[in-house]
């Protein structure tokens, strides 16, 4: 954790990658930057939104002053968004989806919203078996 708290002053960070086209990566970028592919939401939308998957509740760890309960939020919380892309990725792909009891299914229920999902990103509500677009 940093000695001194974090400051409000925007943070610009800039990321540059020259990838080929037919590698994994360059596939990768150049379905991120052809925004009419995913209209709804911009390149940065993307980027951010992978990123906050992996990383955020690590980086709240170690960069942020946040207490034990408020990390262990964080980390449900992308858990349960984590849980709801993998669901989407088997469906989109033909993939076979394990059953999975309701009481295992349910997203975990907090005032706090750490990845700033849009409110058309869908979650499994808590009284059906269907995918609900309530957000978080």
């Amino acid at each position: 954790m940093p000695d001194k708290p974090l400051n409000d002053k925007p943070l610009n960070f800039e990321f540059r990658f020259a990838p080929r086209p037919t590698s994994p990566e360059g596939v990768l970028l150049q379905y991120v930057k052809t925004t009419e592919l995913h209209p709804a939401q911009t390149k940065n939308d993307l980027v951010l939104r992978a990123l906050k998957l992996v990383w955020l509740p690590y980086a709240y760890r170690d960069v942020s002053q946040k207490n034990q309960e408020e990390l262990k939020v964080v980390a449900s919380e992308v858990v349960s968004a984590l849980e709801w892309h993998i669901r989407e990725l088997r469906l989109a792909f033909g993939l076979e989806v394990p059953v999975v009891s309701q009481l295992c299914a349910s997203p975990a229920k907090s005032n706090s919203n750490a990845l700033n999902l849009k409110d058309d990103q869908p979650y499994l509500a808590e009284d059906s078996d269907d995918w609900d677009d309530e957000g978080l």
